[in-house]
């Protein structure tokens, strides 16, 4: 259980004076250890530590047996949240390093960045957001910040990406994130960028749309260019990427540091009689390469697919009412830290079985722990 203990190697806010029953970290551990057995409260939390009080007492110390719900409560919206992230950056990377030494020479690891809110966890209709890392190829999220209050995602990318490891991969976020000062950091940790371009970039978007659409139809053979068809569900799909170089017209290609091409992908989606077309743009710090910018630009989306949706649907993120200090912020960060352990096992049997099966057996849940499978 040394990889747990790792993640929950925060300091106790509770200073040195009242009475202290529980270890800190072990409330912290049990808590975790429940989320991965599928509890959702603190009251099933504490249901849980009561249920496998034997198991647990071979590798926790509990003096005074499992923690209350309410203590649960206290705990988890007192734990220090900056110390709590930075724990879970530095174990998620461990977890991440692991993994990818099994995928050595497949194609450049896509790092996506993206926001999502806390629907139920606000006050006065204003929902935490919280923007999260998350690496496409291993699956694993890599870390979170939350958007401070009168802020917006736009200062908390810049926090986010400065403790993550970004060397030799391609950060992709949307139109928020798409930044000068973003595209610099990542430049500067030895990342490269592809950022969605929309209204929000104001002139540049104009230019950038006027530019590649000409060029589409009128100098197709001056782009690189490439073409996939999927079929499924009664619906056909066409994607096209094109992809330049030419950008000694842009007047503010300077201020973009890195800047070496602009991508247009067009998704042509037919059901039935019924066809649409929707164009975006991007700027990228990559040379052309079609078919790479095209794989990057569909990675970005499984932040969405693979993340964002299994926190909502199956771990009940959208659900939750934690409000009171740090509570919402810190279990989001533990809702991750389950989908990093089970995540792997979770492809083949299903995320909700796995759940079950760790709260039925204690070696499995260990197992999961020690990232075997």
């Amino acid at each position: 259980m040394e990889t747990l203990l790792e993640l929950v190697d925060v300091r106790d806010p509770r200073g040195g004076g009242g009475r202290r029953k529980h270890v800190f970290k072990e409330i912290l551990a049990i808590a975790i250890l429940a989320k991965l057995s599928g509890a959702q409260t603190f009251n099933e939390m504490e249901e849980f530590g009561k249920c496998r009080r034997d198991w647990l007492g071979t590798f926790l110390s509990l003096p005074h047996g499992i923690p209350s719900h309410d203590t649960f409560n206290r705990a988890i919206r007192s734990i220090p949240a900056e110390e709590f992230e930075a724990c879970f950056r530095a174990w998620a990377e461990a977890m991440r390093s692991q993994a990818a030494e099994s995928g050595a020479g497949e194609p450049r690891r896509i790092v996506a960045v993206d926001g999502k809110a806390l629907r139920r966890a606000g006050c006065a209709g204003k929902a935490p957001i919280i923007v999260g890392a998350w690496d496409e190829r291993t699956g694993i999220a890599l870390g979170q910040e939350q958007v401070q209050e009168k802020s917006n995602e736009i200062t908390a990318v810049p926090r986010l990406l400065a403790g993550i490891d970004i060397r030799d991969a391609v950060v992709t976020m949307d139109a928020m994130g798409c930044q000068k000062a973003s595209a610099g950091l990542i430049r500067s940790r030895g990342g490269d960028y592809m950022l969605a371009l929309k209204g929000n970039q104001g002139l540049a978007h104009e230019e950038m749309r006027a530019f590649m659409e000409d060029a589409v139809a009128n100098t197709p053979e001056r782009l690189a260019f490439h073409e996939t068809l999927d079929k499924g569900h009664g619906r056909l799909e066409t994607r096209r990427c094109w992809q330049s170089a030419d950008l000694d017209w842009f007047s503010d290609r300077s201020l973009w540091p890195g800047l070496h091409s602009v991508c247009m992908v067009e998704s042509e989606r037919s059901t039935g009689a019924v066809t649409t077309i929707e164009r975006r743009l991007f700027l990228s710090s990559m040379k052309p390469d079609a078919p790479k910018a095209m794989e990057t630009v569909r990675g970005h989306w499984g932040i969405e697919n693979r993340l964002h949706h299994k926190l909502d649907v199956q771990l009940g993120e959208d659900l939750s009412r934690a409000r009171v200090g740090n509570a919402p912020r810190n279990l989001a960060l533990i809702r991750r830290a389950v989908l990093n352990v089970l995540g792997r096992d979770a492809q083949r049997r299903g995320l909700r079985r796995c759940q079950k099966i760790a709260a039925w057996d204690p070696a499995y849940l260990e197992a999961m722990i020690s990232g075997h499978d």
